[in-house]
């Protein structure tokens, strides 16, 4: 995954940014209805700040190593015991992520700030919903809602109220690939450090998606997804980037 961010720091200066995520998914059926799944990222983020204040040259500080892992359940509750592969599907989502990740890391310049660090510090609390649908032949639909509730870290930071809500159409008339569009609506509430809103976070923001899928064999499975931003009211986001290019491969046992 790669992202592209900007985020103006307290002088309200543009600190630009991009980071590389590498994430492992993990899901094992447990039953017919219940999954339980782990994700694990590990990211490679460069911020280009200045290195002498608002007249120096720009200084890129960089932080690598794995990010904070999700713990999941997946629940499908209606329609995991219905033959009919049109059917309505709804599941939900319960996880928590865990503060593995290191987020105090520092360099010459100082601490780095916080949306650029690997972690977060701290525990946060995950629910979902999502619906399946094949309205007809080839054609899939599907909708979510991921809610996430943030917790303090030691220093006092806390991460915004986040909530993500997704809609995606899925052709397959080109077997072996199958090409999926959709609106993604990412919003989070300002960041606080000691309670105190911090500059430049939270916001909305409204991107478009487009994906290929190579189905290589029934098990196994290549895309690439692009997610373009199509409007945004925020003066800063530390929870979505302005470019993202995903590319990934699923291979089920």
């Amino acid at each position: 995954m790669l992202r592209r961010r900007t985020v103006p720091d307290e002088n309200g200066e543009a600190i630009r940014g991009i980071a590389h995520t590498a994430t492992l998914e993990a899901a094992y059926g447990l039953n017919a209805w219940l999954t339980a799944a782990i994700v694990v990222p590990y990211v490679h983020k460069t911020q280009a700040a200045r290195a002498n204040g608002s007249t120096g040259g720009e200084a890129d500080r960089t932080v690598t190593g794995p990010a904070d892992p999700l713990v999941a359940a997946r629940m499908t509750v209606r329609g995991h015991a219905d033959p009919d592969p049109r059917a309505l599907r709804v599941g939900v989502l319960v996880g928590l992520k865990l503060p593995v990740g290191a987020w105090r890391a520092s360099d010459d310049l100082g601490r780095i700030p916080a949306v650029f660090q690997a972690g977060t510090g701290s525990f946060d609390a995950v629910v979902g919903a999502n619906a399946w649908l094949v309205p007809a032949r080839r054609l899939a639909l599907t909708s979510a809602i991921v809610l996430r509730q943030p917790t303090s870290n030691p220093e006092g930071y806390r991460f915004g109220t986040s909530a993500l809500a997704t809609l995606d159409a899925r052709f397959d008339h080109l077997h072996p690939l199958s090409v999926t569009v959709g609106a993604r609506m990412l919003a989070a509430a300002a960041d606080r450090l000691n309670g105190e809103h911090v500059h430049g976070s939270g916001g909305v923001r409204v991107l478009g998606r487009l994906g290929v899928v190579v189905h290589a064999s029934d098990s196994l499975a290549f895309n690439v997804d692009a997610l373009l931003t199509v409007y945004r009211a925020m003066s800063g986001d530390p929870l979505a980037p302005a470019f993202t290019l995903v590319a990934g491969a699923t291979a089920s046992f």
